[in-house]
């Protein structure tokens, strides 16, 4: 394999976010209409998830916040949109700025679980 060859021929590696809208994809979900999706966030005290809240608050999320089970505080930041990769990135930068600039760290992201039966 010359070296043209093997700098254009890899495919380009699959995002974390990429496999995970794969999974749901297989799993029959209908990526191309919103869902509610939770995005954790983690901070060492309950002060510094809650300076935290009102910047994620004014980019549209709706926030919780309670301590878990390793006694970090969890602010769990919840918004409806449809699932796709470039929206998850912004939505992974935004919040991962907020929580950095309190002290915190961006955890990821899972789908609220839907009731089939509404």
């Amino acid at each position: 394999m010359g070296f043209f060859s093997s700098l254009f021929g890899r495919k380009k590696r699959q995002s974390a976010d990429e496999w995970a809208l794969q999974q749901l994809a297989e799993a029959g979900g209908d990526l191309s209409k919103p869902h509610k999706l939770e995005f954790q966030l983690r901070f060492p005290t309950k002060s510094a998830a809650e300076q935290a809240a009102p910047g994620v608050k004014t980019v549209g999320y709706e926030v919780v916040i309670a301590q878990d089970e390793s006694e970090e505080w969890s602010l769990v930041a919840t918004k409806s949109m449809i699932p796709d990769a470039d929206a998850l990135l912004s939505a992974h930068h935004e919040l991962d700025a907020v929580a950095v600039a309190a002290g915190g760290r961006y955890e990821g992201w899972g789908m609220v679980a839907e009731d089939p039966n509404v």
